[in-house]
């Protein structure tokens, strides 16, 4: 209740889990921009935030996290060096 009375949402992600799933979100987007950068290592990236940030996330972020680990999923079964 006290939440409540001081204007601070009770529920929902909280800022510090935001700013971190930002974090992570802009991290693995570098990640995909450097070559020398492993596709597995990118692949891993993208799966790790899919795992655990996308809780209060846009839901366009949500959809370009998940299409980028399976687009790095394919590269790296088919043994395409990028994606």
């Amino acid at each position: 209740m006290l939440g409540l009375a001081l204007g601070v949402p009770a529920c929902g992600a909280s800022f510090e889990a935001m700013h971190d799933a930002d974090q992570s979100f802009e991290h693995c987007y570098r990640l995909d921009e450097e070559a020398r950068v492993p596709v597995a290592e990118k692949r891993a990236c993208w799966h790790a935030w899919n795992q655990g940030a996308p809780a209060g996330q846009a839901r366009d972020r949500i959809g370009y996290g998940r299409a980028r680990e399976a687009a790095l999923g394919e590269a790296e079964a088919s043994g395409r060096g990028g994606a």
